[in-house]
Parts: structure tokens; sequence; C-alpha cells
């Protein structure tokens, strides 16, 4: 795989020796900006698909930028910050998740940090942004993690409205 030693290192002691078919399909596409569309069963390596690109990125940039992974459940927001976390060991790398449930006051303050990976679930997300903790319009990449489930959740509306507010949005 074409990425930074770091990367690298931090995948092997993973355990991953090669990527999964979803990784190695997306991987060239997502590290060079392009858009993506992706589907693939459970347990195929989605998130790795994703956030390995993320982190290359973030690496080989000059340019600080965020990316905001939007994912319909709580489960899943803490499940995609810990897989980034082990993923960007050592990178200085800073993410934050924002769900439901949790103190709203730490949750202001972690979004006015400007993380690199901004990961939430859609109600809370609109909550910071219209307390003017979060704002979209500096986010150049959007993922939405099991977009299907969104629409199923009823999420449509919110996530209408923050990719309109993303004017700087380069990538989804």
């Amino acid at each position: 795989m074409p990425l930074s030693k770091g990367l690298l290192a931090n995948l092997l002691n993973k355990g991953f020796h090669k990527p999964t078919q979803i990784q190695h399909e997306t991987l060239e596409y997502l590290i060079s900006g392009r858009d993506l569309l992706g589907i693939a069963q459970t347990g195929t390596g989605k998130t790795g698909a994703f956030l390995i690109p993320v982190i290359e990125q973030l690496l080989s940039s000059r340019n600080n930028f965020q990316t905001l992974v939007v994912v319909p459940t709580r489960e899943l927001a803490l499940q995609v910050e810990t897989e980034f976390k082990s993923l960007s060991v050592g990178m200085s790398l800073q993410s934050s998740s924002f769900i439901g449930g949790t103190n709203v006051n730490t949750d202001l303050k972690k979004a006015r940090r400007r993380p690199h990976l901004i990961i939430g679930t859609p109600g809370r997300l609109m909550d910071l942004a219209n307390q003017r903790a979060l704002r979209f319009d500096g986010i150049s990449t959007l993922i939405l993690d099991e977009f299907d489930r969104m629409l199923d959740m009823g999420f449509v509306n919110d996530v209408k409205k923050m990719v309109q507010a993303m004017t700087n949005r380069k990538q989804t």
C-alpha cells in the first residue's frame, strides 16, 4: 500500500498485513481526493477503507483540514474514533466524537479545539452547530457511514443541512 511509514507500522502493529477487498479497491481513489460510494458487507473493513486514506491525506497535506464522519449511532461513533486513534498512534492527529447522552458542555469545549477528525451522530452535530460551537464550512471531507441506516432513522434533513453548510467540501 502506498502509505507513510508510520501508518504502515501502525497497520502492521494491529496485525494487518494486506488490505481487504474494499480497502484495496478504494485506497488510491480516496487518497487522490476523488468522491466515492462504497458498499460492502459488515466486517469487510469499510471503516479502515475510509480512515486509512484520511490519515494518509492528513499526514501528507501541507494544509490543515478537517474531516467529518457522520454515523447513525453512538456505538458506531465510538468504534470509528477508537479505530482512528489506533491507526494514528504517534502522529499528533486529534479526533473528537459527539454523541447524544454525553455532557454537552464537554462537547462544546471539544468542538472548539478543531480536531482533525470529527465523528458524530446527526442530532448532536446539529445541536453543536446551532450553538455555534461547530462550523461545517471549514470541513473539507465528508464521510457518511451507514448512510442507509441514517435515512431509515429519519436523519435525512439533518444530513442535508450539514451538507449544505459545507461550502468548502472537497471530497465525499
